[in-house]
């Protein structure tokens, strides 16, 4: 990594060998005198968005001198870019538009075949988000894609690390500020946020093993058993059942007051509803809807943790309630919309996280669609 200094200080004399160069920026983003310091020699380098480059060494360059031949280099850079602008008028809509002008403006600004195979090798990591909007997408969509892709296996069968995936990312941000267009992956940043290693918030809680976990906090706490019951049966975020009142409830609708995505009206399943009815019936308005809170993830951390040994899924979490949830509403068929707007989502992340599960609904529905009056008639296909 470089390391930022002021060059042309007197004190430059003494700065030591370093692998990497120190650099001094200059000019527009992404430009800056760099100097490379061996052991036994000294040479100017030059950085521009084309990539890092050697321009001389000291003993025949002067500060000033480098300096001028960066700003020359510098012009024909820019205006080869301005050109390439020019032909793309339209601005990009999707990340995949994007990046395919990325591309046509390196292939044709210079760069090396070597720094194309590279962009192209990056070019494959985006195929989860060709498609999408670059004005709309939430920054969490997007994360969610940078964090997702860190161990899975590139082409040549290399297993993707934190680095490789940074490296990534910071193309696609490069290829998104040259294109200027304006969305919330401005918010975004090419490190992996690691929470967990086991990625036990990605396991939902399905059948036998949710029953079990259930019974399990029931028998320990019969209020903290409830808490998770209505987590199981309205795909709720921990932290938005914590402050819920009984007057948030009303018949077959839940009100959630402040939730990640803000507030929301909840549709009840039928069992839900009768759940929810049962518990809230000759109650207060202003009491809290679950008896012996608050109630937060936090507090049921020990007992979660039994539970989901209880129940031989070790890495569940109560946010498992909520992927289970919305796991059966997709096998369910119910519209992904609708299940985004009931659990406080975006469809683009119920796409990217239950990718999966979505094929496999949409192979079954178009494999029970029947078009009799299309039928095909002996001979038809000859």
């Amino acid at each position: 990594m470089t390391k930022r200094v002021k060059i042309d200080d007197p004190k430059s004399d003494r700065l030591k060998y370093r692998a990497a160069p120190y650099s001094e920026p200059m000019l527009d983003t992404g430009v800056a005198l760099l100097l490379y310091v061996g052991k036994l020699n000294r040479k100017w380098g030059c950085r521009t968005p084309l990539g890092d480059r050697v321009i001389g060494s000291t003993d025949l360059m002067t500060y000033e001198e480098a300096r001028i031949e960066i700003r020359r280099i510098w012009d024909e850079e820019r205006a080869s870019g301005v050109k390439i602008c020019k032909q793309e008028a339209e601005v990009p809509a999707t990340f995949g538009d994007v990046w395919d002008q990325y591309l046509r403006w390196a292939k044709a600004s210079g760069k090396t075949p070597a720094a194309i195979a590279v962009i192209r090798a990056y070019g494959a990591t985006i195929e989860g988000l060709r498609n999408m909007p670059v004005a709309t997408t939430k920054v969490a969509v997007l994360n969610k894609w940078r964090d997702g892709m860190v161990g899975t296996e590139a082409r040549g069968g290399k297993i993707r690390t934190l680095n490789s995936v940074a490296k990534a990312v910071s193309s696609l941000l490069t290829a998104l500020r040259r294109a200027g267009v304006d969305g919330e992956w401005q918010k975004m940043k090419a490190g992996v946020s690691v929470k967990r290693k086991d990625n036990s918030e990605a396991v939902p809680l399905l059948g036998n093993a949710r029953l079990a976990f259930l019974a399990y906090l029931t028998e320990k706490n019969q209020n903290m058993g409830t808490y998770a019951k209505i987590l199981a049966m309205t795909g709720a975020r921990p932290g938005e059942i914590t402050g819920a009142r009984v007057d948030d409830v009303k018949g077959d609708k839940m009100r959630i007051r402040g939730g990640k995505t803000g507030a929301r009206s909840v549709q009840l399943t039928p069992c839900a509803g009768a759940f929810l009815s049962a518990l809230i019936r000759g109650r207060e308005p202003y009491e809290p809807l679950v008896n012996g809170g608050p109630w937060t993830a936090q507090r049921c951390k020990r007992a979660v943790k039994r539970a989901a040994a209880a129940a031989e899924t070790p890495h569940a979490t109560l946010y498992g309630l909520r992927h289970g949830f919305i796991t059966d509403a997709l096998y369910a068929s119910v519209p992904l919309k609708s299940v985004a707007m009931n659990c406080g989502t975006s469809v683009a992340m119920i796409e990217l996280t239950y990718a999966h599960l979505v094929e496999e609904r949409e192979a079954e529905v178009w494999a029970a669609m029947t078009q009799p009056q299309l039928r095909l008639e002996e001979g038809d296909a000859a």
